[in-house]
């Protein structure tokens, strides 16, 4: 009989993206219902939320890191400890859009290769209507496509839409990669 160990349990996640796009608003919406529509800069902030996945409760522990380009030290560090990396656009920036592609997913890559996986979310979608120009959905669901992300979703911190599901679904893709890993081992040891 295995015993298993508290860290199981722990699913730990980095959320990247420009500033301004709503990653910590999405995090604090998630860990402690709360929305506030005021801007502070983040550096480095780690956050750490609970979610039921098949009736087992999950500790997702979650990495803010600084959307700004000087701060990559700190999300290279970030990415290596993670199980899965959140990679945040605002619905109604398209420059954040265009950065995911231009910057984001490069580095990324150049870390960490294509060994974690990647949910793509466009956020900030309460602010769509006629007066702004939004990315679309389709052009979403394109660019998760091109870069090979587990999966999209369009969420509103300031409405609760599909912050939990974000969450549930960082927990079933640390799941799949951990449950791949074991596959592999046993396999290697079995020669």
């Amino acid at each position: 009989m295995m015993l298993k160990t508290a860290t199981e349990n722990i699913v730990r996640c980095s959320i990247v993206g420009d500033g301004l796009v709503g990653k910590t608003s999405l995090v604090k919406k998630f860990v402690l219902n709360t929305y506030s529509e005021s801007y502070d800069a983040t550096v480095f902030d780690n956050f750490a939320g609970h979610v039921a996945v098949s009736d087992k409760k999950y500790t997702v522990s979650v990495f803010d890191t600084a959307g700004q380009r000087d701060y990559e030290d700190l999300r290279v560090f970030t990415y290596a400890q993670s199980d899965v990396i959140i990679v945040c656009y605002s619905a109604v920036d398209r420059n954040s859009y265009d950065n995911i592609t231009d910057f984001w997913i490069p580095e990324i890559r150049t870390y960490v290769g294509k060994s974690i996986p990647i949910i793509l979310v466009a956020t900030q979608t309460d602010l769509c209507n006629n007066k702004n120009e939004c990315v679309s959905t389709h052009e979403g669901e394109v660019l998760a496509g091109k870069i090979r992300a587990s999966s999209f979703l369009e969420i509103s911190a300031n409405d609760s839409e599909g912050v939990r599901d974000l969450f549930k679904g960082v927990v079933v893709n640390a799941l799949k990669k951990r449950n791949s890993k074991v596959r592999l081992l046993k396999k290697i040891f079995r020669r």
